[in-house]
Order: C-alpha cells, then structure tokens, then sequence
C-alpha cells in the first residue's frame, strides 16, 4: 500500500506529540521497532555528540508504561545516546525528550 503526500502529512498532523523528561524514559522489552543486526551509521558516542550540538532531531516513539514510565519502542540508539549524555553531565536528569 503506497500513501500519498498528504496522506503521511496528515497521519503527523494527528499524531500526538510531547515532551517527557529523559528520568522517565525506559527501554521497552515488549516493543521494538527492528530486530537487532543492522548496522549503525553512528556510534553511541557519536550519536551523542551530534544530540549535544544539535539536539534530537527525530523524535522518540513511546508508549506508557507502569509507575509513570514511558517504554521507547522507536529510538533505542538515541536513548543510549541521551544516557550517555546524562551520565555525563551534558544533560540535565530532567532533560525533555520529544516524543
């Protein structure tokens, strides 16, 4: 099935979007948008510069999990890469994250 432009324009229109705050941000285990084995054009470490200069430029694709946690099914690299820049220091815990 192939869309239209203003078909996939409007699918983003609907979907809703928001900020959460990285500290309640966990990996899914029931979700996953690809199986592991693909290559990464970045590493994590690269990953994370480019966030720090740049900030997320795509956003992360969540579900709602238990206790206020929010599972990432889409972007598990650039979460690793949003953890790193925590541990670090470069972000704040309460960093918020485009979903």
């Amino acid at each position: 099935m192939k869309f239209t432009k203003a078909e996939i324009d409007a699918i983003i229109e609907a979907s809703p979007r928001t900020f959460v705050p990285f500290n309640k941000l966990v990996l899914s285990q029931d979700y996953q948008a690809r199986a592991g084995g693909s290559t990464p054009k970045l590493n994590i470490a690269e990953l994370a510069a480019s966030i720090k200069e740049c900030g997320v430029l795509q956003n992360l694709v969540v579900v709602q999990g238990a206790r206020g946690r929010y599972e990432v099914c889409a972007g598990g690299r650039r979460l690793e890469a949003l953890t790193l820049l925590v541990g670090n220091g470069d972000l704040a815990d309460n960093y918020p994250c485009r979903c």
